[in-house]
């Protein structure tokens, strides 16, 4: 459990609704810096009292806006790895002191207070003695989520993208919008969102029919994605069971 990590989303997050939820139960995995959380699905849709599709619809969108970091099978036992990237900028001036280790006679020439709406300029700490040499030390600037821009345009990613999806670009951009606009989304790169839309909207398409048919096309790399899903969850399940039995023992 760490009191910092759950501090800073409270504090620092743009996050809402079920996000927000989700974000503060893998916080509660983290380290004080952010890092090394490892939880499952079902042990994060337990403690934010949401569903296991909602947890994964949730984390996908947490790293869309930038405050997410996951680590595929990174985790203990293939799990995935989670980290609140943007929780270092924020607390650089703490991890700045436990690195540094300032001497008695080094001097700190200049330590500016961190904000929530400015950038971090250069931190100076000069030794005293002119043998050693000087460090600095820049910080690097805080992303932060931003609203749908009202002269959002595609990009040339998101072109390449709908036409290797064969996906009518301009109807899904109008969805896109609308849905972000009509929930309030904030996001650090708009246009990794718009891609994550693109995808899923190939995935949750429904099925092509033949013309003069009844029955659809079916989809075998779906349906194969879909098994390979499922078993994986199965076997993170097992294995989560075990370790829960080995604990109890």
């Amino acid at each position: 459990m760490s009191v910092q990590a759950m501090s800073w989303v409270l504090d620092f997050s743009d996050s809402r609704f079920s996000d927000r939820l989700v974000l503060l139960a893998i916080a509660n995995h983290c380290d004080r810096y952010g890092r090394e959380a490892w939880p499952m699905h079902s042990t994060l849709a337990a403690e934010a009292r949401v569903s296991t599709r909602e947890v994964i619809r949730a984390i996908q969108s947490l790293v869309a806006m930038g405050e997410l970091q996951v680590q595929k099978g990174k985790g203990k036992i293939g799990r995935n790895l989670y980290s609140l990237p943007l929780m270092e900028g924020t607390s650089s001036q703490t991890e700045l002191r436990d690195k540094l280790s300032l001497r008695e006679d080094d001097q700190v020439t200049s330590m500016p207070l961190l904000s929530d709406k400015s950038v971090v300029p250069m931190c100076q700490i000069t030794q005293r003695n002119k043998e050693e040499p000087s460090l600095t030390v820049l910080n690097q600037p805080v992303l932060r989520a931003i609203p749908f821009p009202a002269n959002f345009q595609p990009n040339q990613r998101n072109r390449e993208n709908a036409t290797a999806l064969e996906i009518d670009l301009a109807e899904a951009l109008e969805a896109f919008s609308d849905y972000h606009q009509s929930k309030g989304s904030r996001f650090v790169n708009w246009h990794m969102a718009l891609n994550t839309w693109l995808r899923n909207d190939r995935r949750f398409r429904p099925p092509k029919t033949i013309p003069g048919s009844l029955f659809p096309v079916r989809d075998f790399a779906a349906e194969r994605q879909e098994k390979q899903i499922a078993e994986y969850r199965r076997k993170s399940a097992e294995l989560e069971a075990k370790r829960v039995q080995s604990h109890a023992n």
